[in-house]
């Protein structure tokens, strides 16, 4: 399987990743294009939901052109998962991680992350935005502003007792996983 090297675009702040990277994909960007920035001043999840993103969360959108008739909710569980296993790998076993259908990353049986799958254009133009929040160097007094939300929120620095985790590793991470199950995703729906 060829190896995917993202193209990342990173900003100090924006209104929201989805949003400039649609633009992005609009005026021609390439699969694997990642736009990420440090805050979202106006970042959302499903149903137009707002998603609080001030500086220490992790928030970005990757661009996919598949080739394939896969469902969106395909990709938006595959994002999950991924997102998922890359919890996993800074926190002990002893830590619950999951994920809550059909976009949710739970820590400790709290939210810790979701996911925001957009579509646009068709036919050969056509590409797939999936936006990603996780809550990473968030101290709790950030995390009130999701109380109003079914599950309560976490970040990693509230389940770890206030370490702080270097962004870029779990960007990495999380971006070298789910280009790996991508590939096999779309690899699978194609024998459909």
């Amino acid at each position: 399987m060829p190896e995917v090297v993202p193209n990342l675009i990173r900003y100090e702040s924006l209104e929201s990743t989805n949003s400039t990277l649609k633009k992005l994909a609009e005026s021609g960007a390439a699969e694997a294009t990642v736009v990420v920035a440090q805050q979202q001043t106006s970042g959302r999840g499903r149903v137009n939901r707002n998603w609080h993103s001030p500086l220490g969360g992790l928030y970005f959108s990757v661009l996919l052109r598949p080739k394939t008739d896969g469902r969106i909710t395909d990709f938006s569980l595959l994002t999950g998962a991924a997102m998922a296993q890359t919890v996993k790998r800074f926190f002990p076993q002893s830590i619950a991680v999951g994920v809550k259908w059909p976009n949710d990353c739970l820590l400790g049986n709290k939210k810790v992350g979701g996911v925001l799958c957009e579509s646009i254009g068709v036919g050969h133009s056509a590409a797939l935005i999936i936006g990603v929040g996780l809550n990473v160097n968030i101290p709790a007094s950030e995390l009130v502003a999701f109380s109003d939300r079914p599950f309560q929120a976490t970040s990693f620095m509230e389940a770890s007792q206030g370490r702080v985790f270097e962004l870029e590793s779990v960007l990495e991470n999380f971006l070298q996983v789910f280009f790996h199950h991508q590939i096999q995703l779309l690899d699978l729906l194609e024998k459909f």
